[in-house]
């Protein structure tokens, strides 16, 4: 029996489905694609699980620690303990400047706004690079760009993979070349996760 397009691609968007159904919530794959600025909460079908990976990420992310100042030494009339409404007016000024400096600096290293900043941005165009954006990009969002260093980086190794086509090769040859793609994808499978 002949099969038409639409049964065929009827087996392949349900075959796509039940492989990938868990696809968003597997913290990993989530993560990357949070994190890749040609996608961000966009490449969700689901928004609840967006969520989900921004506030994991957001756990990941520590609030930066704000330098505190030393005092300065008192010199001159200061020191020698004479006061005057002068020196306590700019006393007063300079301690008011410090704590604007210290929230203002706290701010930007904050994750919520890093995330919210990161969000709000302008999508990058799928055929340019992630990763130069995120080397372009490395001062706007230091402890973001810590978390994409870790999810969308290359696979250090290629021999899990070159393992798998090995043995896809000895097992499919001239004399078992009757064997249906079925029973080579459950031995390719129980043969791969046997030796975790």
């Amino acid at each position: 029996m002949r099969q038409t397009k639409g049964d065929l691609a009827a087996q392949l968007r349900s075959g796509i489905l039940s492989r990938f159904a868990g696809a968003e919530e597997r913290f990993l794959w989530a993560a990357a694609t949070f994190i890749d600025p040609r996608f961000k909460k966009h490449g969700f079908r689901n928004p609840d699980n967006a969520q989900v990976i921004k506030d994991r990420l957001m756990s990941r992310m520590r609030p930066a620690a704000v330098v505190e100042e030393e005092p300065e030494q008192e010199t001159g009339e200061g020191a020698q303990g004479s006061s005057s409404a002068f020196d306590r007016l700019w006393t007063h000024f300079d301690s008011k400047i410090k704590d604007v400096k210290k929230s203002t600096t706290s701010a930007l290293m904050d994750p919520h706004i890093e995330l919210r900043r990161h969000l709000e941005g302008d999508l990058l165009p799928r055929q340019q690079s992630p990763l130069l954006w995120w080397k372009q990009n490395c001062g706007l969002f230091p402890q973001l760009q810590e978390q994409a260093m870790k999810f969308l980086s290359c696979p250090a190794t290629s021999v899990s993979s070159e393992r798998l086509f090995s043995k896809a090769g000895e097992l499919v040859s001239q004399r078992r070349a009757n064997l249906k793609d079925t029973t080579i994808n459950m031995v390719l499978f129980l043969n791969k996760n046997l030796k975790l």
